[in-house]
């Protein structure tokens, strides 16, 4: 029970992260042609795609990517920890993140969103992410347990 309270856990986490707590760098670029000639479609796609590695890189999403990786493996038992360790990279999550960037947000929005980031109060919101993210994982992991806990006893009762 308390393996899969964890495994829960740790799925609802991912879910709910923000766009802003994660990525740096690895994912590679899609190159996408329409027979020998680039299309205008195909030159926003790969714009796009450059953009959200920018915006990923100066988030520093890979840096985000692995602290919740870390802090959501010092929630599980010791025997699963070197599994997860093993199992889970910051870069085949954020290469998987990409198309979602693409699918809600215009090049138009990455570009004033990266250009925010480069400005002092989007630096300091940058440089406070990971705080903010390692301290509501904290709060939801506290949250998510008081409430299967009241659920349990609940549950109990009737």
């Amino acid at each position: 029970m308390k393996v899969a309270f964890q495994m829960i856990l740790i799925s609802c986490i991912l879910a709910i992260l923000s766009p802003g707590a994660l990525v740096q760098g690895a994912p590679e670029r899609a190159t996408i042609r329409t027979g020998s000639v680039e299309s205008p479609v195909t030159r926003y796609a790969q714009e796009k795609r450059a953009l959200v590695l920018e915006l990923l890189r100066v988030t520093n999403a890979k840096e985000q990517v692995n602290q919740v990786i870390d802090t959501m493996i010092e929630t599980l038992p010791y025997e699963l920890r070197d599994v997860f360790r093993e199992i889970l990279d910051a870069d085949e999550m954020l290469a998987k993140m990409v198309p979602i960037y693409e699918k809600y947000l215009s090049a138009e929005d990455l570009r004033a969103i990266i250009e925010f980031c480069k400005t002092p109060a989007g630096t300091h919101w940058v440089a406070a992410q990971p705080k903010i993210t390692k301290d509501a994982m904290i709060v939801m992991k506290v949250h998510t347990q008081e409430k299967l806990a009241e659920y349990l006893k609940n549950s109990k009762a009737h």
